[in-house]
């Protein structure tokens, strides 16, 4: 589908959500409660907007109470209106017929008698402004937006770096603005949007490409405000469709808040913005990509194998163009300078911006990162210039592979088939516990006992990758603090315990502990019934350094 097709769809879905809207009993409800304000006067309307300029929802002290569960906030200063009211009156005047002739007496004198009127008076009353009411939230055909999405993250960083209209997120406190219930505006006098800073990641990306949009095609303009908000929205709708953000549950109740049911209006608005709705998706494209790609990088952990094949297309774009440049036989011939040109742009700095292009976010990890870039050259490095196929110093260089050593050398057994448990001792230190829970995952672990619990400090379960000899962390738990982390509460969880590990498993021989309890399918050994076994165990699984020794000796 082109991005004609693709327009033309969107512009379809528009209609027909805001169509829905209209038909839905959130509609009917959102004009209940509208009914319940009072329509002012013309002139009342200029003693609003004299006192209060950016009022827009008003009602009494009470009304706020009893009829929308809202309480005046403390200190707000009232708006003085004119209320009308009936004071009853009694006033002496002619008499008259049914005809309505006056009456006179035989002298011809006016007769005349006492009457009750009702007149019309006008007292001044306060009236307060929603931004100057709490409460609970008023109804609205547009729902709010929750959650977070790098695609969110992704567009929100790309608008931010494009604008060419400054960007401030401010609290609500500190804009009056902010304070009737918006999410941001787009100030065309100060050149300046301004978004709330406490929104949800989606509704931020959202309000944010609304704003946007109002800075480029409604700085200067005599639209009325139904037309600039539709277009506005709307076209805040297509970026986030089409950067993968559904705003549906908002866009179509805003948009048709503004329509009013004029489907002319709705139309001739989705017109004006096709233009720049396909200028614009063109112009924040590239960067969004970038800014997507990198995002995911930064938010989640990837093992090496993962880096590894997420990067294979971009080696093997780079593999051809060294292969391809008339260097490289040169390089076979003197290997002495292989690793001085291992830079796109000594090769050719035209098919270094195609391969950009290509892989923009790999591109900027490549060149900001500099083991992942040491990484990607070792492999072509191997590939091309050695004649290593099978070389992979994703994996190979990694810290994974250094823990898998560095565990291998302590507690070797795990990684077989029959050994399940080895326990650890250290005068004064906490026993180490390295437990079997899976064939393919184990946890190392101290504990303490607390009131009768045993007390975690700290657990961590590890998946290990046999065939390229990795450890993977997957949860930390710390129950001293309180503390359990897992992939989903945290995808950066394997980027931090990395180096843990390290540190953890280095300092366990430097802490002297020995091997005092080995568990599997076929035996049993411990420190005090099977010394001499245990000694042998070690032994055979080349980790003498950490078996255990007669206490005799060591006094």
């Amino acid at each position: 589908m082109n991005q004609e097709e693709r327009l033309k769809k969107l512009f379809s879905a528009i209609e027909e959500g805001v169509r829905n809207v209209y038909s839905s009993e959130n509609y009917k409800q959102y004009l209940s409660f509208l009914s319940k304000f009072h329509s002012y006067s013309f002139n009342n309307t200029i003693l609003i907007l004299n006192q209060k300029p950016d009022a827009s929802l008003i009602a009494g002290y009470t009304a706020w109470r009893k009829n929308f569960n809202r309480h005046v906030d403390k200190g707000a200063k009232a708006i003085k209106i004119l209320a009308p009211y009936q004071e009853e009156v009694i006033r002496t005047v002619e008499k008259k017929d049914p005809e309505g002739k006056t009456l006179t007496d035989a002298d011809g004198n006016i007769l005349t008698e006492e009457k009750q009127f009702s007149i019309t008076r006008f007292r001044a009353v306060n009236v307060f402004d929603i931004s100057q009411t709490s409460g609970e939230p008023l109804p609205t055909l547009a729902k709010r937006l929750e959650g977070t999405s790098y695609d969110a993250e992704a567009l929100i960083q790309t608008i931010e770096s494009l604008s060419e209209t400054p960007i401030k997120y401010v609290s609500v406190e500190n804009d009056a603005s902010l304070q009737k219930g918006a999410y941001g505006y787009f100030s065309p006098k100060e050149n300046i949007i301004v978004i709330r800073d406490d929104i949800s990641t989606n509704q931020k990306a959202k309000t944010l490409a609304h704003e946007y949009a109002h800075s480029i095609m409604h700085k200067q303009n005599d639209k009325e405000q139904q037309m600039i908000e539709i277009e506005a929205e709307s076209m805040a709708y297509v970026l986030c469709d089409h950067f993968g953000i559904d705003t549906s549950e908002y866009s179509f109740g805003y948009i048709a808040n503004y329509a009013n049911q004029d489907y002319d209006v709705l139309k001739s608005s989705l017109l004006n913005i096709k233009d720049y709705a396909h200028e614009y998706i063109s112009l924040l494209e590239p960067e969004f990509l970038k800014n997507r790609e990198r995002i995911m990088l930064e938010s989640k952990y990837l093992s090496p194998v993962e880096l590894e094949a997420y990067a294979s297309s971009f080696i093997l774009d780079l593999e051809k163009m060294h292969t391809d440049s008339p260097v490289h036989n040169l390089l076979s011939d003197y290997p002495d300078v292989k690793d001085q040109i291992l830079t796109i742009q000594d090769i050719n700095a035209d098919y270094a911006k195609s391969i950009q292009d290509k892989h923009p976010g790999t591109f900027e990890l490549y060149t900001s990162n500099k083991i992942f870039q040491s990484n990607i050259d070792q492999t072509i490095l191997d590939h091309v210039y050695l004649n290593k196929p099978d070389s992979h110093p994703f994996i190979e260089n990694s810290i994974e592979r250094k823990n898998y050593e560095l565990l291998k050398n302590i507690a070797g057994p795990i990684f077989g088939e029959d050994v399940y448990y080895l326990k650890y001792t250290s005068k004064g230190m906490l026993d180490l516990n390295i437990e079997k829970i899976y064939d393919d995952r184990i946890a190392m672990s101290h504990y303490y006992v607390q009131n009768g619990d045993l007390m975690a400090d700290p657990d961590i379960e590890i998946s290990v990758d046999k065939d390229n000899k990795l450890l993977l962390p997957k949860t930390y738990q710390l129950d001293t603090l309180g503390i359990y982390q897992d992939e989903v509460s945290n995808p950066k969880l394997g980027n931090e315990l990395n180096g843990f590990l390290t540190t953890w498993i280095s300092n366990i021989k430097d802490q002297h502990y020995q091997l005092s309890e080995v568990r599997s399918d076929k035996f049993y050994y411990d420190e005090k019934s099977n010394f001499k076994d245990l000694q042998h165990f070690c032994k055979e699984n080349n980790m003498n350094h950490m078996a255990p020794k007669r206490k005799e000796l060591e006094r």
